[in-house]
């Protein structure tokens, strides 16, 4: 059995303060000491009952030199010794006082042997009870660890246990698992044999269909085809007249826009005159301005006159000349009436040239 920390410290200090390990030898030593001391208690009162009756002249001579020395070394000359004095009277004992102090002291050192005779019972009790206590403690640890290691064997087994029992279940599922997967495999290669075998069905049936398909395409193709090539025979006929009605129309039209023009064709030279008249008459000449040049003029109107804008198609060869024109032309608005309002015109042209 390991010791624990504790009854090691114990022992420890039992080593240290010198008592035994077992108590009952400190017991017995403590006993011992207490019958010696009460010897040497004995024997130091009858000394002091020796002493106190003796005389001690011995004593006193040697008092008397250490007193008179310092003198000696003091004094410069020889002193001449005086004559010795007589002896002091020799003090007088109690019997009875010496012997109840005697007493008194014998009974002190009784009542200190006693009380460190107890001390020291109680110490080695002391230490018993604390090694009573470490031994309890001790079979308390080693109850407490004999517990824990069968404890801890159950456990061990019952681990075992446990393992081996995963062990089989893991082995019954590994078959189980084998068995299944056999099963599984037998299963898809039936799925399989068959799923080759309607694909193989399927393929066939399905370039059957594609064969009458295409045919089908085809006879539909070829008939739309002609009817493609009837539709554009028909379409390009169709153009083909709408081209010349178009061809007759416009040649129509061109020949009665002609004869509107050849008609309309005074009016409308009247109708650009009179508003070139009116911005001539509008016109204010710059000064240094030559006296002959021209230049085009392009006006945009609205039903009334109302001029909307004016631009110059041609400058009159100086920005101060083109500026006055715009100015006559932007002053001459509304422009004048047309002699008909067929000769109206939403734009016009026409050459502006200073009044001769």
């Amino acid at each position: 059995m390991v010791d624990s920390p504790k009854h090691e410290d114990l022992r420890n200090d039992g080593a240290r303060s010198g008592g035994p390990a077992n108590p009952g030898e400190g017991r017995s030593r403590a006993i011992i000491w207490a019958l010696a001391l009460h010897v040497v208690f004995i024997l130091l009162f009858f000394v002091g009952l020796d002493w106190w009756r003796d005389d001690p002249p011995a004593r006193r001579v040697v008092e008397a030199v250490l007193i008179d020395a310092p003198v000696k070394e003091r004094a410069t000359q020889p002193k001449p010794v005086p004559a010795p004095e007589a002896p002091p009277e020799k003090p007088k004992v109690d019997p009875d006082k010496a012997r109840l102090e005697a007493e008194k002291r014998k009974q002190e050192e009784l009542s200190k042997a006693a009380r460190q005779q107890e001390q020291e019972k109680q110490k080695a009790l002391e230490k018993e009870r604390a090694a009573q206590k470490q031994r309890e403690t001790e079979k308390l640890a080693q109850q407490k660890r004999e517990q824990e290691k069968a404890a801890e064997a159950k456990r061990v087994e019952a681990t075992r246990k446990q393992a081996e029992q995963q062990r089989l279940e893991a082995e019954k599922a590994k078959q189980e698992a084998a068995r299944q997967q056999q099963a599984e495999a037998e299963k898809k290669k039936r799925e399989e044999e068959a799923r080759k075998a309607a694909e193989a069905e399927r393929r066939k049936q399905q370039e059957l269909e594609q064969r009458i398909k295409a045919q089908q395409a085809e006879e539909q193709r070829l008939e739309e085809e002609l009817a493609a090539r009837r539709a554009a025979e028909a379409e390009r006929r169709r153009q083909m007249e709408a081209e010349m009605a178009r061809e007759l129309a416009r040649e129509e039209e061109a020949r009665q826009a002609a004869s509107r023009n050849a008609r309309l064709a005074p009016q409308k030279q009247q109708y650009v005159d009179l508003i070139r008249r009116k911005v001539q008459s509008n016109w204010l000449k710059p000064v240094g301005a030559p006296e002959s040049f021209q230049c085009k003029v392009w006006v945009q109107q609205i039903a009334d006159g109302q001029i909307i804008d004016v631009k110059l198609r041609s400058s009159c060869g100086d920005p101060v000349l083109d500026q006055s024109v715009l100015r006559a032309v932007r002053k001459s608005d509304p422009l004048p009436d047309p002699p008909t309002p067929e000769v109206f015109e939403r734009e016009i042209e026409f050459i502006f040239k200073p009044k001769d």
